[in-house]
């Protein structure tokens, strides 16, 4: 409605505002009759207009409120995705976690070659793959009256070929869990030249479980047993001589003495594990005699010295035993073992400075090997470059451990 505005005497400014003054004015002369009618027609003008802009002002306000509404619509269909993702995340993380702690399966990981063999296309990694498939089809050829899962060594499609690769991924976010929370064991080792053609030798890690070692061997003993004379010959120049070494490191020599001698005397394998029970029991020149044989059957190989080398060095002979991994080394240049001892033999001998180009050659032929980190490490402290130092213990922390090299790389960790 139009507003009024009284004049200085109180009288209303226009007969516009009074319909009595307006019907006045249009009952009243010609001009005034015209002027009310063309007022008329200006009020209607200005009411259409106010008419139109409220209809559009309210078709502007009901498309925003829809918009609005619509925005509100995906938020909250945008949080429930969220929401959603974040489960399934959650999900898939604590399945990868529990698959990883029930995680039971063999690796086989990169085997060493030569650089001549490599160049050939005989590479570590072509090595493993033929193993994983001579694996696969004896378990294919077992024969047992045993379920497959109740063998701590249940194989099956649980043996799998596994290279390192570059940068992080999945498959290595898992490993991790695995080697934290799995039970894995580990086979890896060393092709050589032999006078029968190519041989290898095999490292098998458990965690440094020994117990889950023998229970291992002997459920594969016992499949083998029911294999013929293949097995039975497996059974005597692998199963024995290994479940020797296992029962020696279990401190149960006299066990390991009656298993060792069951084992035949022409089998390098067969010697060494016997050295090696003699000298669990402290019999140390019967341990010479089994390692000088050892060395006599086969003196190419680097393996008798190694083995006599670790035996001295825990003895505490710290110079005979150096004198042993050198001897390995010469044999078997690009074999890992008898350089990382040596490195340890050099830190007992406070030479901690000399170790550390052992390791870092070592490194180049076992780079997953977990006690050799951790070595490395404590030789890099000694020489008081603890940064390297904690670089090192680093990976260990993510490779197989004994249970002794654990507690000890936790003692480290907490000290530095």
């Amino acid at each position: 409605m139009a507003n009024e505005f009284p004049d200085d005497d109180g009288a209303p400014d226009s007969a516009s505002t009074n319909p009595a003054a307006l019907h006045a004015a249009l009952a009243g002369s010609n001009a005034s009759t015209e002027e009310a009618r063309a007022f008329l027609r200006q009020q209607e003008r200005l009411t259409k207009l106010q008419v139109e802009t409220q209809l559009e002002q309210n078709a502007f306000e009901v498309s925003h409120l829809r918009w609005r509404r619509f925005n509100d619509q995906m938020k909250g269909a945008l949080q429930i995705m969220l929401v959603g993702v974040g489960v399934l995340i959650v999900v898939a993380i604590a399945a990868g976690v529990w698959t990883a702690s029930q995680d039971s399966s063999l690796v086989i990981e990169a085997f060493s070659v030569p650089p001549d063999m490599a160049a050939r296309g005989v590479t570590g990694q072509a090595v493993a793959a033929q193993l994983l498939d001579k694996l696969s089809e004896m378990q294919d050829a077992t024969q047992s009256g045993r379920a497959a899962n109740s063998y701590a060594n249940n194989w099956g499609d649980d043996i799998k070929v596994q290279i390192p690769d570059t940068g992080v991924s999945v498959g290595e976010v898992y490993r991790a869990l695995v080697l934290w929370l799995g039970h894995q064991s580990r086979i890896t080792g060393w092709a050589y030249r032999s006078a029968k053609g190519i041989a290898i030798t095999l490292r098998a890690s458990a965690a440094g479980d020994w117990k889950a070692a023998l229970a291992d061997m002997e459920a594969a003993a016992r499949a083998a047993a029911t294999q013929g004379p293949g097995g039975q010959n497996y059974v005597e120049r692998w199963a024995l001589p290994l479940r020797a070494q296992a029962l020696a490191m279990l401190g149960r020599s006299a066990e390991a003495m009656r298993e060792a001698e069951q084992a035949p005397l022409d089998c390098d394998l067969c010697l060494r594990m016997r050295g090696v029970a003699a000298a669990s029991a402290g019999d140390w020149k019967s341990a010479t005699r089994w390692f000088t044989q050892s060395e006599t059957f086969g003196p190419s190989l680097p393996f008798a010295d190694t083995d006599w080398g670790d035996i001295l060095l825990r003895k505490g002979d710290l110079d005979e035993a150096i004198a042993k991994f050198k001897l390995a080394n010469q044999k078997g240049p690009h074999f890992a073992d008898p350089l990382e001892m040596w490195g340890e033999a050099l830190i007992a001998k406070n030479r901690s400075d000399l170790a550390l180009a052992k390791f870092e050659e070592a490194d180049k032929y076992a780079p997953n090997w977990g006690r050799l980190h951790l070595k490395w490490g404590e030789a890099l402290w000694y020489v008081g470059n603890k940064d390297e130092a904690k670089k090192q213990f680093s990976i260990a922390s993510h490779l197989d451990l004994s249970v002794a090299d654990t507690v000890a790389l936790a003692r480290w960790r907490a000290s530095a």
